[in-house]
């Protein structure tokens, strides 16, 4: 029998790096254990299978659940869970389950390495999936099941337009969660793409992204979005975006901002309790959240504060900002629909060659991108342009119509005064009409009912008039 390719081969190091792996193993205590190897590296090849990249495989999805789950029944070889029979899996999936989201504290949550207390839908949909999904893998299934749920968090959800994202901006007073707005609205970042991947550094501690800039947009190159692993080849900024960031980093050449500076909270200086500043035995303010990074729930809460404060009703998520952005992208019917999925870091579902020629290109991306520049832009003043071209075209026109009536009466003011000098000049005898005397007699008779000169005459007659005379 011939053999098969033996799942072990893929190498992990190779595709994330060994750094990166040696920290998910200090991290992931259970990532040492065969059963997990093997159930992550399978969920890996499936990931590659649907044509995404191994490297943008979310590996530490699968193995945080299934640490903390092992961490609660203190468990350090998860292969003894998979020893259990059909009843003591289906209870013990359970008794953590519920556990979690009757029981536990947020201090016993964090103790198992959560960020916080997980929300009913976390707890129903993402870590009971992952759970079940290890033993799945492993040949065993697991009955119990609660019932998956719409996240509460997408309840009664808050839909923004451009007035609203304006009043909500002006009162955020960090300039960290200003720039956070504006990267959400104008590029449809999702809040990990902002909070993570643009900030996100290389192995070697250099920025993963760098600005560059083409004609007159700054831009960067072959962002690649945090939740579907998608791939957008340019990301331009709007002139709205730069503004903020000038305004906010002093920089006035995007191409020299280091992009990892950016969503840190600025120093502070601590206080004492009558609020004077605390000083150092070297008489030196102390700072406080020195380069600490945004927290994303400390902005939520932001945000529905102001949401409250300034009366809107509905449930407030950061989310609706790339919402809107999308929503406004769509709204661009010049677009195709295949170039909206592109801007949006969807997963594309499509294979033309032609078409992904074409977006490579960034000569063709540039054109088709500025197309929404104006749509999605929430402080600029839009101009009618149209308007304006068409304006001053007929002010051009009209200026030209005007100069060739005065042209005309020039000329036919010149005419008469020549015809009249003609005249003077016949009846003087100082002109001479070379013509039989007959003719001469006819051009007279035509030149009085006429009342011009027979120069004149002669120029507009032709002899065929004149045999009809």
């Amino acid at each position: 029998m011939q053999d098969i390719e033996d799942v072990n081969k893929i190498d992990l190091n190779e595709i994330f790096g060994e750094e990166k792996v040696s920290k998910w193993k200090e991290t992931y205590p259970i990532f040492e254990n065969e059963d997990i190897l093997n159930w992550v590296k399978d969920k890996l090849e499936s990931f590659t299978d649907e044509g995404k990249k191994a490297n943008k495989f979310s590996l530490t999805s699968y193995l945080k659940p299934m640490q903390v789950y092992s961490d609660y029944y203190k468990c350090t070889n998860p292969s003894d869970f998979l020893t259990e029979k059909i009843d003591a899996r289906n209870k013990r999936v359970k008794t953590f389950l519920q556990y979690l989201q009757n029981d536990a504290t947020e201090e016993e949550c964090i103790k198992l390495n959560l960020r916080k207390k997980p929300t009913n839908s976390t707890i129903r949909n993402q870590l009971q999936s992952r759970i079940k999904s290890f033993y799945a893998n492993r040949g065993l299934n697991v009955s119990f099941g609660m019932k998956a749920v719409k996240s509460g968090a997408n309840k009664n959800e808050l839909v923004l337009d451009k007035a609203m994202i304006r009043l909500i901006k002006n009162k955020l007073n960090s300039a960290n969660y200003r720039i956070i707005v504006k990267f959400q609205t104008q590029l449809g970042f999702r809040i990990s793409d902002v909070l993570e991947q643009l900030i996100k550094q290389k192995t070697d501690k250099t920025p993963e992204y760098t600005i560059e800039k083409f004609k007159d947009h700054y831009f960067i190159r072959e962002f690649e979005c945090q939740k579907e692993m998608t791939t957008i080849p340019y990301v331009f900024f709007t002139k709205e975006l730069t503004e903020t960031l000038i305004s906010i980093t002093g920089i006035t050449d995007l191409t020299k901002l280091d992009l990892t500076t950016l969503m840190h909270s600025r120093s502070k200086f601590k206080k004492d309790e009558n609020k004077e500043h605390i000083k150092d035995k070297n008489g030196n303010h102390i700072k406080i959240n020195k380069n600490k990074k945004i927290d994303r729930i400390t902005y939520l809460k932001r945000l529905k504060a102001i949401v409250e404060d300034l009366g809107i009703t509905g449930n407030m998520k950061t989310h609706a900002f790339r919402k809107f952005f999308i929503s406004q992208v769509d709204k661009c019917k010049a677009l195709d629909e295949k170039f909206k999925l592109i801007l949006s870091g969807h997963e594309m579902g499509f294979r033309d060659q032609a078409y992904i020629k074409n977006y490579s290109n960034i000569e063709w991306f540039y054109d088709n991108w500025k197309m929404i520049e104006e749509v999605v832009c929430i402080d600029c003043i839009v101009y009618d342009r149209t308007s304006e071209i068409t304006k001053n075209l007929q002010d051009k026109y009209d200026a030209l119509i005007e100069s060739d009536n005065q042209k005309d009466k020039i000329i036919n003011t010149l005419s008469s005064r020549l015809n009249r000098i003609e005249e003077m000049l016949e009846d003087h005898g100082l002109i001479k009409v070379e013509v039989d005397p007959e003719t001469y007699e006819k051009y007279k008779i035509i030149a009085k009912a006429q009342g011009i000169s027979i120069s004149e005459v002669i120029k507009n007659l032709t002899d065929k008039n004149l045999e009809k005379l």
